[in-house]
């Protein structure tokens, strides 16, 4: 699904209207019927049924005075709660209130507090948050923060135009106080906010209305971005060549692992040769290496360095007979944090290869920032705390504005970045934005991320670009672990339950490109 931005959204608007020729007026109705039809969905019968509609003094209130009138002509007892003056409406949502008056619709104009609550109070089947949708560039306050927090005590329905109150379109962010909608009615396009946390809590189901944007007008003002599905990841995992052999699928060499968390990089390498990859080697502590060998026969394991009073010291010799023939390198599952992490860290970043940075590679160049420039050729992985500690700011404010911090880290660092967590968020040089939607609450336990290096890392052995291999290995992560919790449930699986999905998730998804 394609995203676009409140600006781009704006300009796709004007060109409709004003090159194309299509009224606004005409947008507005086809935009209000769809909000309508979304009520009506959402009842059993909206033959008498009551509904408060909150409408807002711009177009989104316009929009919402539409699906007023729809909904009183389909029987239902529909009052709306203008929070604004009539005298001061314009335009089309002034064209749409006069059209009220010809409709056994209630409309209570809403100055102060007491009529807010005179308006609202009773019971309601379905109630329409008409209010603020995407223009919103401050946060909700007064009267209209009121109305929101009102809105949210009533037991009913609740319908977003476009987007929700109080949810900034662009970045998901809460802008003080946000409408919690069960389905959010956008038009023409969806907007990051819908599916970016912690504004996705808010937005319920997103349904996109066609309201006859053309895709001139889309090509004209540009896109933000999208949410992968499967038939987009299809394309990438169609048949392989009769004629392959281990080496046409590239080798992997993932560098991690200490005394005691050598486990992450196991789940790494399993988790690549689940991908794909024709070859995986581990490189790690010579202290964990016998533990390792053997123990996961498909792999092979190398003893590149050890720790001596706390600091790293790696083989330089061994590393350069290791990196030979490798078509990508993953590094930082398990690593520690040390000025020999730091010195391992800047000579795999000289080799140019594509990389997979992610853990402790990450913490290590929080601490050593100028490693941060060497990262070119890479894709980052991070959570919110060690996106928090590349960013020198706190995980918290890392979440309240997930996007923001994504494009710091991006600008900050050159790479493609990936942003883990709740719609784990993609972005690269372009400036593109994935907000990916598969996966669920059950893969919140220790190692998946190590799984998704592995993955990472196994798609750039066999040729995709590091943005491609990013946001299509977050994808296929996140499918892997709702196949786990499908088997399983969301208390109790394990990392090594996704990584054990891979095939089928891989499987589900070249079943779709053999049916293309």
């Amino acid at each position: 699904m394609l995203l676009c931005t409140a600006e781009q959204m704006r300009a796709m608007d004007h060109y409709t209207i004003h090159e194309v020729g299509l009224p606004g007026r005409a947008l507005m109705e086809l935009a209000g019927r769809g909000v309508a039809a979304a009520v009506r969905q959402g009842l059993d019968n909206v033959a008498g049924s009551r509904v408060l509609v909150i409408a807002g003094p711009g177009n989104n209130g316009g929009d919402g005075m539409v699906a007023a009138r729809h909904l009183s002509d389909k029987g239902a007892e529909v009052t709306v709660a203008l929070m604004t003056d009539p005298e001061k409406l314009k335009g089309d949502a002034l064209a749409n209130y006069e059209s009220l008056r010809l409709f056994p619709v209630r409309v209570r104009p809403v100055r102060n507090q007491e009529q807010l609550e005179d308006a609202i109070a009773g019971e309601w089947d379905a109630v329409v948050d008409g209010l603020l949708g995407t223009g919103l560039s401050k946060p909700v306050q007064g009267l209209y923060a009121k109305a929101v927090d009102l809105a949210n005590r009533i037991d009913a329905f609740k319908v977003a135009v476009d987007m929700p109150t109080g949810v900034d379109s662009d970045h998901g962010r809460i802008m003080g106080t946000a409408f919690f909608a069960d389905t959010s009615v956008t038009f023409g396009m969806a907007k990051p906010g819908h599916f970016v946390y912690p504004g996705r809590e808010y937005c319920g189901f997103v349904q996109v209305i066609d309201i006859s944007i053309p895709q001139s007008a889309v090509e004209v003002a540009g896109t933000a971005g999208f949410t992968p599905e499967t038939w987009t990841v299809a394309p990438f995992f169609g048949p392989r060549p009769a004629s392959a052999f281990k080496n046409t699928f590239g080798h992997l060499l993932i560098i991690g692992g200490s005394p005691g968390k050598a486990g992450s990089i196991v789940l790494a390498g399993q988790s690549a040769l689940r991908t794909g990859a024709g070859l995986v080697t581990l490189a790690t502590a010579k202290q964990a290496q016998a533990r390792l060998e053997g123990r996961v026969p498909d792999l092979m394991v190398e003893g590149l360095y050890e720790f001596k009073d706390g600091n790293m010291q790696f083989d330089k010799a061994m590393l350069d007979r290791l990196v030979q023939g490798k078509d990508a390198i993953a590094i930082g599952p398990g690593l520690g944090v040390s000025d020999g992490a730091a010195e391992l860290l800047e000579a795999v970043a000289d080799y140019g290869l594509p990389m997979v940075v992610d853990a402790d590679a990450l913490n290590t160049a929080a601490v050593h920032r100028e490693l941060l420039g060497m990262f070119h050729n890479a894709v980052l992985t991070p959570h919110p705390g060690e996106a928090a500690r590349l960013l020198k700011t706190e995980g918290a404010q890392v979440q309240a504005d997930r996007v923001a911090a994504m494009k710091r880290l991006q600008e900050l660092t050159g790479a493609v970045v990936v942003l883990k967590g709740a719609g784990t968020l993609t972005m690269g040089p372009s400036g593109d934005l994935v907000v990916n939607t598969s996966g669920g609450p059950g893969m919140a336990v220790a190692g998946t991320g190590d799984c998704l290096t592995g993955m990472t890392g196994a798609l750039l052995t066999q040729g995709m670009t590091l943005f491609d291999a990013a946001w299509v290995g977050v994808f296929m992560h996140g499918l892997a672990g709702e196949l786990a919790q499908q088997s399983l449930g969301q208390y109790g699986m394990t990392a090594t339950d996704l990584s054990a999905q891979i095939p089928a998730a891989i499987r589900e998804i070249s079943q779709v490109a053999d049916n293309d």
